[in-house]
């Protein structure tokens, strides 16, 4: 099973993205205001750029702009999963944390990266200190459970998704996610209850042609 396919790396980002621009709302100078709207436009050479302007300025407060920029290495090495860009996303986010060390997001986004790489200990461990800086961080233990996931520790995996929901009941990220969780344990009626309620809560794109099929085949089998 193409375990990239179903669960695509791209909303991931996205989701981190947004919840990003949510959390750091402080008033911008212009070269990391820019830098922000090329990253929307996904125009991440030009948003490395800006970034990097910001910080050779001093925008205040700085690690700010390193996540930022760690943010646009890393969905820029999703194109075709580059691990010199993952590196250097890395490497912004020790900055960040260097900076601040009780910055949630960096602990996050830095994981993130590391499931990107496969290393699925580094990326839980920070997902564990992101949780452990906010403990009302839904988008971490979503990020932890996808790692859970991909080690096949399913309970574990569950565990996470059934408190991402507890504290966004309408994360349609976290029912995708857990319904593979559940399949794998051979759960296929929490399986199918899950995918239905990713269709019930407005599933999109990938995830609701995936649920779709996922939904028929469990369905037959219940038959």
């Amino acid at each position: 099973m193409n375990t990239r396919r179903i669960i695509p790396c791209v909303s991931v980002i996205l989701l981190l993205a947004a919840a990003l621009a949510c959390r750091i709302g402080t008033p911008t100078p212009q070269h990391f205001e820019t830098g922000q709207a090329f990253l929307d436009q996904e125009d991440y050479d030009q948003a490395i750029a800006e970034f990097t302007l910001a910080i050779e300025a001093g925008y205040m407060p700085l690690e700010e702009a390193y996540v930022f920029r760690g943010l646009a290495y890393h969905r820029k090495g999703n194109i075709n999963y580059d691990e010199n860009l993952y590196d250097r996303a890395i490497a912004d986010y020790d900055q960040a944390i260097e900076l601040d060390p009780e910055l949630a997001d960096a602990y996050n986004n830095r994981g993130n990266v590391y499931y990107e790489k496969d290393d699925y200990d580094q990326a839980i461990a920070d997902f564990d200190q992101a949780i452990e800086l906010d403990p009302e961080f839904a988008l971490a233990y979503n990020s932890r459970g996808l790692a859970h996931y991909h080690k096949g520790d399913y309970d574990q995996a569950i565990a996470d998704y059934d408190l991402a929901i507890e504290l966004d009941p309408e994360y349609v990220s976290a029912y995708y996610i857990r319904a593979f969780a559940y399949y794998g344990k051979g759960d296929n009626q929490q399986a199918l209850a899950d995918f239905e309620m990713c269709l019930a809560l407005g599933a999109t794109g990938a995830v609701k042609e995936i649920a779709e099929e996922k939904i028929g085949e469990l369905r037959q089998l219940s038959e």
